[in-house]
């Protein structure tokens, strides 16, 4: 599954959540470990552990696309499973970093990581990763 968090989806209509000029960020979480809800879940926190994160480079729109350069997760320790990625936005306190979407469904995940680091490309969407628009 590859969904929003209904509140970060509000977020974006209320202009909260800024594209292009806030920190979004992806992390590597499994959810074996705790199963969000898409509907109730609003801030980083509920995840008890974040495997590794990445700030996003390159954040621009365009007719409600959004866009991403491709990413490494920095280097964790062997023996962890990211089952899922979760972008957020990073206000630097986990309790109130607003979740913006769940991606489950996508080549490479699972990934049980071997301490080197883990890259994330979007070129097979040319880079598009969410879209606003119906």
């Amino acid at each position: 599954m590859n969904a929003y968090f209904d509140k970060g989806l509000n977020r974006f209509t209320t202009g909260d959540i800024d594209w292009v000029n806030d920190t979004i960020c992806i992390a590597g979480v499994d959810v074996n470990v705790y199963a969000p809800s898409l509907t109730s879940d609003e801030f980083l926190s509920v995840f008890p552990e974040i495997i590794a994160s990445k700030q996003f480079t390159g954040c621009v729109t365009s007719r409600g696309d959004m866009y991403v350069q491709d990413v490494e997760l920095p280097a964790v320790n062997t023996g962890k499973t990211i089952n899922a990625l979760v972008i957020y936005k990073n206000t630097g306190n986990p309790s109130n970093s607003p979740l913006i979407a769940l991606i489950t469904d996508s080549t490479g995940l699972p990934v049980l990581t071997n301490g080197q680091t883990i890259p994330i490309s979007w070129s097979a969407t040319n880079g598009v990763i969410l879209t606003l628009r119906g």
